[in-house]
């Protein structure tokens, strides 16, 4: 048995250098950038209006002018236009290029507009105010987003600002979610009183789609022939493979034999925590395969820390600061292991993270993490964790 940072440092030495693929802009949502994103020209391109008014050479108003006559009107999307009289202004409108001979706009609020002219009420205006000036948020040539990162709302708008309808990102593995155990039933059956419906493999699916996933999903029952069988033909189509269930030492739990018989190497069985110890992992060179705890809140929690930082580590994700939390009341635990445990965070006023232990009735109680929001993590060593005291943790929602 080993201690979570062995097991860590292991997971490390088996990870895949996923390539890059190019995909439509529609379809890169949370995939990993495989590139860094350069602006082609000045944001903004131009001296943004950023107020419907109008524009006006500051010199006029400085030299005393609160009367402005309209020349024109410039929207936006319509060519730049240039003032006439220096005395006079153009109307504009939101997101237009800011005209010729013009440096600053007055609102429609601060103004009388009748019989051709724009009057100014009592309003002090400043020089340039209301322009968005050409370049001011980022140069030509200048990085807008670094490879590695998460492409999300915000970035899918920054890669379709600079034309990016083709998006190069890292490969996903191709990924088999396996289910093990004859008490399982499928979901729309009526399970006999000594069976139970399959979740977990729906629960680890819905889990991977946060990094675009769409893995596919097997159950093997309990029968040795079977289970070599069918891992055997899962490998040479699949990079990662999640097993739930038949990783402990039971008569029936056949997963560690029937992966040695597939040509898979075990690096690890069994790891120094709870819930999870049973954790299997192992890897044939060309895929790996991650044996998760059949209990529900063990193959959650696995999936979370273990596989996660498997894909994020193979497909180049950017790593993120660790985020911590305080607990809100005493936690006792004297196993000598480190305890995943499930947690509500909320905020308090003060602006403290706090956590609310949810430790529920075992690994088998899944309803448990329909309460929470987090696991966190309590390194081995006490046995008494303080109210107070912080520790990491990390989201599940």
């Amino acid at each position: 048995m080993i201690t979570v940072e062995a097991a860590i440092q292991l997971i490390e030495q088996h990870c895949l250098s996923a390539k890059a693929e190019s995909v439509s802009l529609s379809k890169s949502r949370q995939r990993i950038l495989a590139q860094d994103i350069i602006a082609d020209r000045p944001m903004p391109p131009y001296d943004r209006v950023t107020m419907d008014g109008i524009a006006i050479s500051y010199s006029a108003y400085e030299a005393g002018q609160r009367q402005f006559k309209i020349e024109s009107i410039a929207a936006a999307g319509s060519p730049q236009r240039s003032l006439e009289d220096n005395d006079s202004c153009i109307e504009v409108m939101t997101g237009a290029i800011l005209p010729i001979g013009v440096d600053t706009v007055i609102r429609y609020e601060d103004l009388l507009i009748a019989e051709g002219s724009a009057t100014l009420i009592d309003a002090k205006v400043r020089p340039q105010q209301n322009v968005h000036h050409q370049g001011s948020d980022r140069a030509a040539g200048s990085t807008l987003l670094a490879a590695g990162l998460v492409i999300g709302a915000p970035e899918l708008g920054i890669l379709a600002s600079v034309g990016k309808a083709e998006v190069l990102v890292r490969q996903l593995p191709r990924t088999a979610i396996i289910s093990t155990g004859d008490e399982l039933v499928e979901v729309a059956d009526t399970p006999a009183p000594h069976q139970i419906r399959r979740s977990n493999n729906y629960s680890l699916a819905a889990w991977l789609t946060k990094y675009g996933i769409d893995a596919q999903s097997f159950h093997l029952r309990d029968d040795l022939d079977h289970i070599t069988e069918t891992i055997t033909k899962l490998l040479e189509t699949h990079q990662l493979l999640i097993i739930s269930g038949g990783v402990s030492k039971g008569k029936y739990d056949h997963i560690p034999t029937a992966l040695k018989s597939a040509g898979v190497t075990a690096v690890f069985h069994s790891v120094l925590q709870r819930p999870g110890k049973p954790l299997w992992f192992g890897s044939n060179g060309q895929s790996v395969v991650f044996g998760l705890p059949g209990n529900p809140v063990s193959s959650f929690v696995c999936c979370s820390k273990y596989v996660s930082h498997w894909l994020d580590q193979s497909i180049g994700k950017k790593s993120l600061p660790e985020t911590y939390a305080i607990l809100d009341s005493d936690y006792p635990f004297s196993p000598d292991l480190h305890r995943y445990l499930p947690v509500l965070t909320y905020t308090k006023a003060d602006g403290r993270l706090m956590a609310t232990p949810y430790a529920g009735n075992g690994s088998g109680d899944l309803s448990n993490l329909a309460s929470i929001n987090a696991i966190m993590e309590l390194p081995r060593g006490k046995d008494l964790y303080t109210a107070g005291e912080t520790y990491p943790y990390y989201t599940i929602r």
